[in-house]
């Protein structure tokens, strides 16, 4: 009986052998970060986007889904993200105009200004831009690209709809 082996299966382990995971999840390392949060004071550490995790929004059409959407990327960025959009609904131009608007806070910013922001966008933002009805399967190869190349860790797509995937097609 001394010598007698465990003869649990591979990846089966008590709750305690987490201890540490678990730890880290309440209290990080200084410097670590477990996601990037969003620009809203009232839910600064309750709402966090975590990569390598999946995270749909959804809403009737007009409701502003892309509105914030746009505004979190923005602020992804200056918590040090690097972001890959496909929208599929607007062209890159006319994205890029709504983040210069919420990055300056400024309906008409000045040319300097736009190149100004345009650069800070640079740090962290790569645009796919096909508008229009996409495929899933390239659609990921443009995304593994980014992030062998680029190290990007947040990939949105901003209209599921557009990949041509059907309704009731949940896998």
């Amino acid at each position: 009986l001394l010598e007698a082996a465990n003869l649990d299966p591979e990846g089966l382990r008590r709750a305690g052998d987490f201890g540490a995971e678990v730890t880290r999840l309440f209290w990080p390392e200084p410097g670590q970060r477990a996601g990037y949060g969003v620009p809203y004071g009232k839910l600064e550490g309750n709402l966090c986007f975590r990569p390598g995790e999946v995270t749909l929004w959804t809403g009737a059409s007009g409701a502003g889904k892309s509105q914030i959407l746009s505004d979190c990327m923005v602020d992804w960025i200056d918590q040090g993200s690097r972001v890959c959009l496909s929208s599929l609904e607007m062209k890159p131009a006319q994205t890029l105009k709504r983040m210069v608007k919420q990055a300056g806070n400024v309906d008409r910013p000045t040319q300097p200004y736009i190149a100004e922001l345009l650069a800070f966008l640079d740090r962290g933002l790569l645009l796919y831009e096909k508008v229009g009805k996409a495929g899933v399967e390239g659609l990921l190869q443009i995304f593994d690209y980014a992030r062998a190349k680029y190290g990007c860790d947040q990939f949105v797509i901003d209209s599921l709809m557009r990949l041509g995937i059907a309704g009731d097609d949940y896998n």
